[in-house]
């Protein structure tokens, strides 16, 4: 099974954002864990609403209010970084 946030995604969202550039600069490189509790959050919200179909409610809504409650977290945590 495939890893749900692979540790390369930053890179490749920075390489889509600016092909030009092989590697970020150092101060994106801070910016890695935010990022990739971004993409996990974001998976994991997603997955939750493809796994627990209509009916399961009761199983769905708690996980993803937990990813909401980390994209909070993670949000917050890249809000502070970049300022």
């Amino acid at each position: 099974m495939p890893e749900t946030c692979p540790p390369w995604w930053p890179e490749l969202i920075w390489w889509l954002l600016h092909h030009r550039h092989p590697e970020p600069p150092e101060p994106w490189k801070k910016l890695r864990e935010p990022i990739e509790e971004i993409l996990v959050v974001l998976t994991t919200y997603v997955e939750a609403q493809a796994f627990f179909r209509d009916g399961q409610e009761e199983f769905r809504a708690p996980v993803q209010q937990a990813a909401l409650k980390r994209l909070e977290g993670a949000v917050e945590k890249l809000r502070e970084l970049t300022q």
